[in-house]
C-alpha cells in the first residue's frame, strides 16, 4: 500500500510540473523580410500538422511592423540581430532560441535541438 500511495504521489507531481511548464515558440518576423515570407509560405500553414507529428509548442507570431509586438519583443526578449528569430519560451521566459531560416528540414532540425535542450 506504501508503495502505491508513493507512486500516487509522484504521479501526481509529474502532472502537476508538466501542467505548469507551458512551452510557447515566439517567431519575429517582419513583413519586408524575404526569409520571413518563405518561413511562412513553407511552415507557417503547416505548424500544426508539426505540432502533432513533432510535438513542437504553441506558437506566437510578432510581426515588428507592429510597435506593440517590437517593445515587447525588445523588453522581453532583447535586441533582435536577424530574422526570422525563433525563441523558445517556458512559463514566459527565454530558454533558447535560433536565427535564420533556409528549409523545412533546418526548420524542423532547429527546432528539435531547441526542445531537446528544453
Amino acid at each position: 500500500m506504501q508503495r502505491l500511495l508513493s507512486f500516487l504521489f509522484a504521479l501526481t507531481c509529474l502532472f502537476v510540473h508538466a501542467q505548469g511548464d507551458e512551452l510557447t515558440l515566439v517567431a519575429v518576423t517582419h513583413p519586408d523580410c524575404h526569409v520571413c515570407a518563405r518561413w511562412k509560405d513553407e511552415i507557417l500553414e503547416q505548424y500544426t500538422i508539426l505540432q502533432t507529428t513533432h510535438g513542437f509548442p504553441e506558437l506566437n507570431v510578432m510581426s515588428q511592423d507592429d510597435l506593440k509586438n517590437r517593445l515587447w519583443v525588445y523588453r522581453n526578449l532583447g535586441m533582435i540581430t536577424a530574422l526570422p528569430t525563433f525563441f523558445l519560451m517556458k512559463n514566459g521566459e527565454a530558454v533558447g532560441d535560433f536565427k535564420g531560416y533556409s528549409d523545412p528540414e533546418y526548420f524542423i532540425e532547429m527546432m528539435g535541438l531547441l526542445m531537446e535542450g528544453e
